[in-house]
């Protein structure tokens, strides 16, 4: 466990509770999830994070997949460009060790990269 967390006055935004619980361990924030595709259709989601994000700004962690880009590209537009920093992680191949098979483009998400 890492004592040396990163404090964020950003929200931070992952896609899912994986990521959520992963960078729980790395920064002290507020960590938000879309519920992965959730977003597009959550009204209450949707206001919550236009809220956020005119208050304190968001970072937007997704994975490096097409799904993650898909959902950082509606957040932005959602909430404003100028109210959104975008945070990428590399592109990895490899699959995260709580699921059977990798993803469908063999890409680690934000829960499976290492904490560097």
């Amino acid at each position: 466990m890492n004592q040396n967390k990163l404090n964020l006055t950003q929200a931070l935004v992952v896609e899912g509770k994986y990521d959520a619980a992963r960078l729980a361990n790395l920064v002290d924030a507020t960590i938000l999830t879309t519920d992965g595709f959730a977003i597009f259709k959550d009204k209450t989601m949707q206001a919550l994070f236009k809220r956020i994000a005119a208050a304190q700004g968001m970072i937007l962690l997704t994975d490096s997949d097409a799904a993650g880009f898909k959902i950082r590209h509606y957040i932005t537009g959602l909430v404003g460009p100028q109210n959104v920093l975008q945070a990428y992680i590399p592109a990895v191949p490899g699959k995260e060790p709580r699921k059977p098979e990798p993803g469908k483009e063999g890409l680690l998400g934000v829960e499976g990269v290492d904490d560097a």
